[in-house]
């Protein structure tokens, strides 16, 4: 990406704010690619960054409700995929503190 020129104009707190924010005002942002492929149907191009630094990524399940069969089943097959490209485990993260 040499000779582009960056000028960080703001921080949001969501990949889906960005991606608004792109919408309406034709900016560039850099976001997750799950929430890049959702708005690609409203008019986002996406390119995806390959040399960009790999980064955790958190799943989200409340610990007041038991998880739906469906989130079991999804979060089993996401641990078969994790297995099978060698990317780490799927396991509850600790408590900060």
């Amino acid at each position: 990406m040499s000779g582009l020129n960056r000028d960080v104009v703001c921080s949001v707190s969501t990949s889906a704010l960005a991606c608004e924010i792109v919408l309406s005002t034709g900016a560039v942002g850099i976001v997750d690619s799950l929430t890049a492929s959702a708005y690609e149907s409203r008019g986002i191009e996406t390119i995806q960054l390959y040399k960009f630094p790999l980064r955790p990524v958190s799943l989200l399940q409340s610990k007041l409700r038991p998880a739906s069969d469906f989130a079991q089943v999804f979060v089993r097959a996401l641990a078969a995929q994790a297995a099978r490209f060698d990317v780490g485990s799927v396991e509850p993260a600790k408590a900060r503190q």
